[in-house]
């Protein structure tokens, strides 16, 4: 039998006597504050918008795709295991990013509008640079054949460059390198676990080479944009409309 306290968390509220008084908050109000909202309806629209949006246009208008594959790329062979590690960005991101999220309204704000602003440009570049690449024959059997072949069949090779997946990596290394109080071993892995993934998205051959830099690139400019003393400004009046 749950007990009434099972979905609440307890805070201490000081009384005008100087007295303090046990109050009851909701579970859900600790673990989504309401100034996460804004912010991570900007990240949904920026991600779908992304990926969709251009893809509908160039289907639509009936835009050629360029395969921006080099030589080199020729001669990286398909190391399936790597799909793990592709396939395991998506919690990374996400525990990252509610990490960085919920530290502060300034914090989600910065994040997110950051996010949102390198995602319309690689959007951008997808309409004006649709590009492609050519997938191999998959061989072989095991779970991570399989996996990556589930991933050919659901995922259409467009969207390329920049890639989206190492974008969102480095964002979430980026917060976690530039965040005070983080230890040096986390920070590390992060980097470790970014460079990682970027390498599995040629090693599974969901991107090209040339994708990687450009993918880091777009992140790091818009990081670093939205670390400009102006925009801190503003991020940290915007968050405070929120609290």
């Amino acid at each position: 039998m749950r007990s009434d306290t099972d979905f609440h968390v307890f805070n201490r509220q000081l009384n005008t006597d100087g007295t303090a008084t046990l109050c009851k908050e909701p579970f859900i109000k600790k673990a989504l504050p309401k100034y996460m909202l804004i912010p991570l309806i900007i990240l949904i629209v920026g991600n779908l918008s992304s990926y969709y949006v251009p893809h509908f246009i160039n289907v639509m208008m009936g835009r050629s795709y360029v395969n921006m594959s080099s030589s080199l790329d020729a001669k990286i062979s398909v190391l399936p295991v790597f799909t793990i590690i592709y396939v395991l960005a998506f919690p990374f991101w996400y525990l990252i990013t509610y990490y960085y999220l919920r530290k502060s309204s300034e914090h989600a704000f910065r994040f997110s509008l950051s996010n949102i602003s390198a995602k319309i440009t690689c959007a951008v570049i997808f309409i004006l640079i649709p590009s492609t690449l050519v997938r191999p024959d998959l061989t072989g059997t095991g779970l991570s054949v399989r996996l990556l072949s589930l991933i050919y069949k659901s995922d259409a090779p467009t969207n390329l460059f920049p890639s989206i997946h190492c974008l969102e990596s480095w964002f979430c290394f980026r917060c976690i390198y530039d965040e005070r109080g983080v230890p040096r071993i986390f920070k590390a892995v992060s980097f470790l676990f970014a460079i990682l993934i970027c390498m599995s998205t040629v090693f599974t051959k969901q991107h090209v080479l040339l994708d990687i830099p450009a993918g880091i690139f777009v992140a790091e400019l818009f990081w670093r944009l939205n670390s400009l003393h102006p925009i801190r400004r503003f991020t940290r009046k915007l968050g405070r409309l929120f609290l």
